[in-house]
């Protein structure tokens, strides 16, 4: 993997050639043991930098809510009454 990454992202293999192997392996899955590119999403946060990156098991929305609440504790369910996120 870290051959591959130091073709594009030279001095950055180590560190995201690990991501890189973590989110294929997370994104196998085990009933048919099969990899689909479709499991895996990159995104960027606006602030942030390559040194930041990591794994994440689960899923990524990087918009905010559009309702005045923003934050609740010991929630047991989520509505969503549309789309979360479309590609």
């Amino acid at each position: 993997m870290k051959s591959v990454v130091a073709s594009k992202q030279y001095g950055l293999e180590d560190l995201l050639g690990g991501l890189i192997t973590q989110a294929c392996q997370h994104a196998i899955s085990t009933s048919s043991g099969k990899f689909s590119t479709d499991n895996i999403r990159v995104v960027k946060i606006l602030g942030g930098g390559v040194e930041m990156s990591e794994d994440v098991q689960g899923m990524v929305v990087i918009r905010q809510s559009e309702t005045s609440i923003h934050k609740a504790f010991n929630c047991k369910v989520a509505v969503f009454n549309s789309n979360i996120e479309m590609n």
